[in-house]
């Protein structure tokens, strides 16, 4: 954070729902950042009290900057805090990996245009993947949707475990990595310009029941029949084609049938109902004119017993994603499909963790909670600045007449701590204990006598691996973290056992081969387990280190 020039707060654990209510997550107007009030934790009881434990604190730090700039000479701004973070998860599970109390770091960010704020989100984006590279364990940064966040841009960074909830897809012979709510595929070219009597549909209805939706997908996709079942669609790509699709449950037929008859007769509401169609883009659906299309409605219809009575119907085709303006593919991805970044790559997929998320928010939160700057009208908005201070300026110039005020364009970027704790443990234990990597080992090497005869030996070891032994270039690189188990009342397998649990990236054995000049170096992750001469040591201690 440092680097970043980010300075360190310290907001509140409590948050207010009007906060919320103003930038719209909390109400859910919006569907695209509808947020599950349920995995709130709600102060007062049932009489409330207007405040929650906070989930995050996008919020609260756009709300105290609002406070704080008035010019665009007050920016870029950098702010970042170290909190704990409260959601009343429904399924806890996996110790660290999901739970209702977490450690988190979240920097945020504030620029004056969105051309700074893309340069800031590569900055701190580098900064994320020189972190993960220096844990020195495989990751996968991953493009993703941003959801309730808001924005349109972010990347995920996870883990590749068997413990972890997310699945994320990447191709054997290029970069790419999505995750499955952003995963494309290639279409081949005998997939184009499909008939609707090559589809096969599926019908519902919105979730507030009053508009019903129909789904057509090539039957290349589909092998059981003419109907098809909501779990082989890929819901991520229905719901932000329409965010309001119910696809909470199996459809219900009458209630379908209620829908259609929602009219003048039933409500006193003389609007007709809208049928939303989506349709695959692979799937022509009006080449030959709307009568097909009218024809294949009504035969959906029909085979649950409906009648499709167009006078009372408002159609709505929908052939595109409203996020991307990509042409929508409504099937899941399958291991093999082909990438859509080259031409040869075939996508596989791994369950992964999810440890960090990097967002760029744009005006999200700035416009609604009024986190406005001054800038000047003539000449133009400035498009960048130069300044390097991560705090507000102390004083700033009054306004005139030839500014005006615009929101600024924001990033946040979390890093779960406790949760990396957790992920670390599944990815690198073994049934022996943990195996930490250098960078979060409690010390880099443990040194253990074989017995109390040579605990003297062992604290010559420790003096040569001490800071003040090493030459002027080794200094340079790094002290080593050392730890010298001085127990005598316990044996030598009960302290390598502890070793062992604790995870110390380097064990050192201080034993028989002392007497010929000779220590016994251990390193469990890397395999080794060898004797090497005292002089020596340091050397191998090191390039073992480096591989950590």
């Amino acid at each position: 954070m440092s680097k970043l020039n980010a300075s360190k707060v310290s907001l509140s654990s409590i948050t207010s729902e009007a906060l919320w209510r103003q930038s719209g997550r909390f109400t859910g107007d919006n569907p695209e950042f509808k947020t599950d009030t349920r995995k709130m934790f709600r102060l007062g009881g049932p009489e409330r009290t207007g405040y929650l434990l906070g989930p995050t604190h996008e919020e609260e730090i756009t709300n105290l900057v609002a406070g704080t700039i008035s010019s665009y000479k007050d920016l870029p701004l950098r702010l970042y805090q170290i909190s704990r973070k409260y959601r009343n998860e429904l399924r806890p599970r996996g110790g660290l990996l999901r739970t209702r109390e977490f450690l988190m770091k979240d920097l945020y960010t504030f620029d004056v245009s969105t051309e700074d704020a893309m340069k800031t989100y590569d900055e701190v984006k580098a900064a994320y993947i020189a972190f993960f590279d220096e844990l020195k364990v495989p990751y996968l940064v991953a493009e993703a949707d941003s959801g309730a966040m808001g924005g349109n841009l972010s990347h995920e960074f996870h883990f590749a475990t068997p413990a972890g909830e997310d699945n994320v897809w990447s191709c054997d012979s290029c970069s790419y990595v999505a995750n499955e709510e952003l995963v494309e595929r290639r279409i081949d070219s005998n997939e184009i310009n499909l008939t609707l009597q090559q589809s096969v549909s599926w019908l519902g209805v919105t979730q507030d029941k009053k508009a019903c939706v129909l789904v057509l997908v090539p039957n290349t996709d589909i092998h059981d029949g003419t109907a098809v079942d909501v779990t082989k669609l890929n819901s991520n790509s229905l719901k932000r084609a329409l965010p309001e699709i119910d696809l909470s449950a199996t459809t219900n037929t009458s209630s379908i049938f209620d829908t259609l008859n929602n009219d003048a007769e039933t409500n006193n509401n003389p609007s007709k109902t809208t049928l939303h169609i989506l349709v695959d883009s692979r799937i022509s659906a009006l080449r030959d004119g709307v009568e097909p299309l009218l024809a294949t409605i009504t035969q959906s219809f029909r085979s649950r017993n409906l009648v499709a009575d167009f006078s009372k119907l408002r159609l709505n085709l929908i052939t595109t994603d409203s996020t991307t303006n990509k042409p929508l593919i409504l099937n899941n991805p399958e291991p093999g499909n082909g990438c859509p970044r080259c031409p040869t790559g075939t996508l596989k997929v791994q369950r992964c963790v999810e440890l960090g998320h990097t967002f760029h928010l744009g005006t999200r939160y700035s416009a609604p909670l009024k986190a406005l700057v001054e800038v000047p009208t003539q000449g133009g908005s400035p498009t960048s600045t130069t300044a390097t201070t991560s705090s507000p300026a102390a004083t700033t110039a009054p306004p005139t007449p030839s500014a005006h005020r615009i929101p600024v364009s924001m990033g946040c970027h979390g890093l779960g701590i406790s949760r990396l704790i957790g992920a670390l443990a599944s990815v690198l234990s073994t049934p022996s204990g943990l195996a930490w990597p250098r960078v979060l080992a409690p010390y880099e090497i443990a040194i253990v006598p074989s017995n109390p005869n040579l605990l003297s030996a062992a604290e010559e070891l420790l003096d040569d691996l001490s800071t003040s032994a090493f030459s002027f270039e080794e200094r340079k690189s790094g002290s080593l973290d050392v730890v010298l188990d001085d127990r005598l009342d316990r044996q030598l397998g009960y302290k390598l056992k502890d070793a062992d649990l604790i995870g110390y990236p380097v064990v050192l054995v201080v034993g028989r081969g002392w007497k010929e000049g000779s220590v016994e170096v251990q390193c469990r992750r890397l395999g080794v387990k060898e004797e090497v001469l005292r002089g020596e040591v340091r050397g191998r201690v090191r390039e073992l280190l480096g591989r950590l």
